[in-house]
């Protein structure tokens, strides 16, 4: 370890993860440096990353071959508003559990023509590319 890495001790909930500091070692693997609480896919714990990270450092920087080597996820294509979109698979059609607007948020009213503009237009968005992109932060969420 190079003197300029912090070690980040492993947590085991998102809020108990907003008091650990940055990691700073560069990407690798399925790690990135970041600003967002992240869920390791591999080990489980909570950490600050990337908001595309899906490993925590720790995991991605450890020295694994052969057997023990953890794979990488599975990448599926699946129809979504009508375009063929490619995924990780274990995070196909996750993306409202994560997302703030269908977490109870009152401006949130899809299908209708007093949704809250954000909503809308990250929707239209993600019709218009064939994209899924869940709120993770928001301005004007009310719960």
């Amino acid at each position: 370890m190079n003197s300029d890495t912090k070690v980040v001790r492993r947590v085991k909930t998102a809020t108990e993860a907003l008091r650990i500091p940055i990691d700073t070692r560069p990407g690798r693997n399925g790690w990135a440096p970041g600003n967002y609480t992240i869920h390791c896919h591999d080990c489980g714990t909570y950490v600050i990353g990337d908001k595309r990270a899906w490993q925590c450092a720790d995991c991605a920087y450890e020295e694994t071959t052969g057997a023990d080597k953890p794979e990488k996820p599975t990448i599926v294509k699946y129809d979504h508003h009508g375009t063929e979109v490619s995924v990780m698979l274990p995070l196909r059609g996750r993306h409202q559990e994560h997302c703030l607007c269908f977490n109870a948020c009152k401006l949130f009213k899809p299908g209708t023509e007093d949704n809250c503009e954000i909503a809308q237009a990250t929707y239209e968005n993600c019709v218009k590319f064939g994209i899924v992109t869940p709120m993770w932060e928001c301005p004007k969420y009310e719960q």
